[in-house]
Formats: C-alpha cells, structure tokens, sequence
C-alpha cells in the first residue's frame, strides 16, 4: 500500500500560571480552533506555584497549519502578561523545526531562536510607535524598519528593536522610495494620520503586501477591499484603542449574551484618552501625547446613534454641542460626546434592532464647552489666515457666533497664547498654526501621567425574560517609561501584526 500523509506536529511546554489566568484553556481552543487535534503528555499542578505541562500538537499533515498555530500560542503567551508563562516549542520538521521559544522576565515575553522571521515595515516614528516596535522587535529574526520624514526620530524608534534601521521618507514626495520599502516588507503598519493611509494600502494591494493600521475604516480604504482580496492581502484596519480594544472587549460580553441566548437591547461604549487628574491643570483640561489634528478633526466629525429607540444625529459643526455629563468613572467628572456613526456597527457587533446603541469619547467636564469656543470663532478651520495676516491678533474671529461662549474662548486664547502680535507657524493653514500652538502650550510635562479610560454598559433581555446588565471597565495610566496611549494603541497594533 502507499505511504499516508506525513505526520506533522510539535511538542509545546507551557510553565507558567496556567490556569488561573486561563491560559491553558485559551491554548487548547486555539489549536482546536485553527485545524488541529492535542494531547496532554503531562500536567503537572503544584498549589500556590506554577504549572508545568505538555502538550501535543497534531496538525493533520499540514505545516502551514502547524506554524499559524504556534505562531498564535506564541502570541497569547506573550500578551497574557499574568500568566508569567514561558514556551519551549520541539517541532517535527519545517519552519518550525527545533524552535525554541521563551518568556522573559517577569513579563511572558516570547523569542524565536531559529527559523526565518518577518520583515515589518512602520510607516511613522511619532508617539505610539515606541511601543509597536519594541514589541515587534523582541523576537529575533524579525526585522522592523521604521520610516519617518525624519530620520532621527526613525532611528531613535528602530534602536528600540532587536533588528530594526530607520529610513528617511517622504510618503507625498518619494513614491519611489514607498514601493522599495512595501515591495521588501512581508506586513507594513501605518501609523500615519488617518488620511495618508489610503495611498499606502494602494501600493500594498498593488505588491500584495499586508498593511495594518490602528485607524477607523475610510471609505477610501472600504473601496479598496475587492481589490484586496483579490491580490490576497489582508487590510486590516481598527486594532487599535478606539477603534479597537473597544471592539474586542464588547464583543467579549456580546459573544456571551449570544451563547446564553439572550439579546443585545442597550449598547453604550465610552472611551478616551485624557490627562492623569493632577495633570488636567488648564482651561481645555486636556494635554496632548501624540498630534493634536486628529482630536480637532474628530471635533468636526457628524454623529448618529440610537437611545431608547429614538434614533437621533448630529451635524458634525454642531457635535460638541451635543456633549453630556457621564456617570461612568463617577470620580473624575466626565462628559461624553457622540462618536461618529454608532449604527454602523450594529451588524459588525451583530446586535441589529437594539433600541440604545451609543458610541461615545469621553472628556473632563468642559472640554467640550472650551473646544466649541475656538471653533465657532473659526479658530480649528484648515484655511489660509487671509492676505497679510501673520499674526494671530489679526486672524478674523466670528463674534457674532461666539457671544454666547466668549468667556471661554478668552481663556483658551490666554492659555494659547492666540492674541496681539503672537505669531501664526503657517499662515497658509489656521489649523496647522492652532495645532502647533497645542503642541507647545499643551504639552506634558516630565513627570506628569497620561490616562486611558473605557467603559461599556450592555444589557440583555434573557430567555427567561430578565434583563441582565453586564459591564467591563478599563482605567490605565501611563508612566515614566510609556504613555498609556502608546501602550494601548501601539501595544495593540503589534500583537495583531503578525496574525
């Protein structure tokens, strides 16, 4: 008779808190989940101290299913930090052939020592890429390659990786220069703003090349889907905090309420990025850790949600007119503001009909006052300032409009610095000018923290007719090594790059 297939699998040996961070389970669903079949060899269970097992791994003669499954147990023992986990992977042929692979200290960090590694490409060196590539940069054999107009900053961002360079780019002036850099990547991820992802994910598509970004999907990258697939690539968009961690951390509970049988009827989602509260010491009580375009883009954006079964909208001018005080984190004093267009994701969460579906950034309590003062006076408009006009004391303000609330814009123009003879950065754009403004007069200082704050209140009407609330909250501070931003936004990015 002939030969069977081959036999393909791996021994992994996992110690570390196995089951009271439930590790052990979520690796066991993730070789079922992805086409194979285990065995436990040997479980050993000391109390009060850790667990040391191993585990077979039979992948059904497929070693393509056999690394995209310890690739996967790689990443959960690296991203669940409580477990203090360490691996030891003994393969049986291919890529994975006599890897090893194991935790740091203190951390359940994972290196691959042998085996081809990825070429990451990171298009952006600003705040959240520190932690990105750090990430990324553990595992050796992996190179990352980080691209920035300037070239310092990409080195000093590349320095942080075991193999990492940086590369000087122009992405609007050296096209030539973006396809040698996508053309020799395996996964490119950009951290650029929002609007300069498109181009990128042409020239991914165009070389079949992967792009990750931490950004909502543009219809510009929406449009681009078809072609996607077709060329086998994979754009994968919202892995970061918001969009991202959001999603999954909802979609934890949904998934749950679903295997009960129960259904979705309240879905409100809040997030923001804010100043630790010592740190929120100025009229906007509101620093920034990474560029101030994006936040006063958002300002602009429309809205449209549900509550309670009346679906309401507003028109993106109007948007922080429709901020409203939240109890959620009660002690900080929060107001919350409609988060583009929630109904969006009702069949992405796959809770189509629920009567209240909200998305919300939150904010200190008179963020949104301060903020619409400066926009009604036509401070946050991307336009030249007028002929001649060089000088913020000449840029024309809207008085008119602005009466109501001229107590605040006084405030943030002192704390601007938005009057008399101060000098406009660019004429050519008020907002570029204003942008740069809060860079310098909204900065951290050393030693103060950065907060991330998120919070979901769902409820379900269950089979038995009882409406059962769930809720799932998350308060992080930054710290003198990382921002909390960074560590959210760039540490989530990375652990989905080389899914």
């Amino acid at each position: 008779g002939g030969e069977g297939p081959s036999q393909v699998g791996a021994e992994i040996r996992l110690h570390g808190h196995l089951f009271d961070s439930g590790l052990i389970n979520k690796v066991l669903d993730c070789i079922e989940s992805n086409g194979g079949h285990f065995s436990i060899v040997e479980c050993l269970v000391q109390p009060h101290s850790k667990t040391s097992a191993i585990i077979r791994i039979d992948a059904q003669g497929d070693q393509a299913v056999l690394d995209t499954i310890v690739g996967k147990i790689q990443l959960l023992v690296q991203a669940l930090e409580s477990a203090e986990a360490s691996i030891v992977v003994v393969g049986q042929g291919g890529m994975n052939a006599g890897a090893k692979l194991h935790g740091g200290a203190g951390g359940g960090s994972v290196r691959v020592q042998s085996g081809a590694g990825q070429r990451v490409v990171v298009l952006g060196a600003g705040r959240v890429a520190a932690s990105l590539v750090e990430f990324l940069g553990r595992e050796e054999g992996r190179t990352v390659v980080v691209a920035s107009a300037i070239k310092a900053e990409a080195d000093a961002c590349a320095a942080l990786a075991r193999s990492g360079s940086g590369r000087q780019l122009d992405v609007h002036g050296q096209h030539g220069e973006l396809e040698a850099l996508v053309g020799g990547a395996d996964v490119v991820v950009s951290l650029l703003p929002a609007g300069m992802h498109v181009p990128v994910a042409e020239e991914c598509v165009r070389q079949r090349t992967h792009l990750v970004t931490a950004s909502y999907v543009s219809d510009g990258m929406r449009g681009l889907h078809d072609r996607a697939r077709t060329a086998g690539c994979t754009l994968m968009n919202e892995v970061g905090l918001d969009p991202g961690m959001d999603h999954m951390s909802a979609m934890s509970i949904i998934d749950e309420v679903r295997e009960r049988g129960g259904r979705i009827v309240h879905f409100a989602s809040l997030c923001g990025g804010l100043p630790a509260p010592e740190a929120a010491d100025n009229a906007l009580r509101y620093k920034f850790s990474w560029s101030p375009r994006g936040v006063l883009a958002a300002s602009h954006n429309n809205a449209r949600w549900r509550w309670e079964g009346e679906e309401r909208a507003v028109d993106g001018r109007e948007l922080l007119g429709a901020a409203s005080d939240t109890e959620a984190f009660s002690e900080l004093g929060l107001e919350v503001v409609p988060n583009r267009d929630s109904l969006a994701y009702e069949s992405v969460y796959g809770i189509e009909g629920a009567p209240t579906v909200f998305r919300g950034t939150l904010r200190y309590r008179g963020f949104s006052r301060v903020m619409r003062a400066l926009q009604v006076a036509g401070l946050t408009r991307d336009v030249p300032a007028g002929d001649g006009v060089v000088t913020w004391g000449r840029v024309a303000r809207d008085e008119k409009l602005v009466v109501a609330l001229r107590k605040e814009l006084a405030q943030c123009e002192e704390l601007l610095g938005l009057t008399g003879d101060s000098p406009m950065s660019n004429p050519s754009s008020i907002l570029d000018s204003l942008c740069h403004r809060m860079e310098e007069r909204l900065k951290f200082e050393d030693g103060e923290r950065d907060m991330v704050v998120m919070h979901h209140d769902i409820r379900a009407l269950m089979p038995d007719g009882d409406i059962e609330a769930f809720s799932s909250s998350l308060k992080l501070f930054g710290d003198d090594r990382m921002t909390a931003m960074c560590r959210t936004v760039g540490g989530a990015t990375a652990i989905c790059t080389p899914l």
